[in-house]
């Protein structure tokens, strides 16, 4: 069993699994909500084994995007929560004389998705 692509205490303060999932809009599986049918979908699979993963202190938790990169609203909590974590864990200082801003973790996944997708569509074009 391998539950998690990701298994980290990083922000949550007990151990946690996630399970990482692109869904695509498009799919025949993907309903009306290509992330929330994902979701529900990774649940129900991991069900049968919450008790185990329960009983070695490990919380399962599917984090989905869309392949357009909007993210399920579980993914964008779990990020913001690992970003509060970080921020507090290692405080920033600004370069002195320099123009550089922090980013929130979910913008730069966001603009990393949106070029990806750029840089597919013009291949297919």
């Amino acid at each position: 069993l391998r539950p998690a692509d990701l298994l980290t205490t990083a922000g949550f303060g007990r151990l946690v699994a996630f399970d990482v999932g692109v869904a695509n809009p498009a799919a025949r599986t993907a309903g009306s909500g290509a992330c929330v049918s994902m979701v529900e979908r990774k649940l129900r699979e991991y069900s049968p084994f919450a008790d185990e993963l329960a009983a070695d202190g490990v919380e399962y938790r599917p984090v989905v995007w869309s392949c357009w990169g909007r993210p399920h609203v579980d993914a964008a909590c779990a990020v913001r929560s690992a970003e509060t974590w970080w921020n507090q864990s290692f405080p920033w200082e600004p370069i002195r004389g320099s123009s550089y801003n922090r980013i929130p973790c979910d913008s730069l996944l966001y603009r990393r998705v949106q070029n990806d997708s750029l840089f597919i569509a013009g291949m297919i074009h």
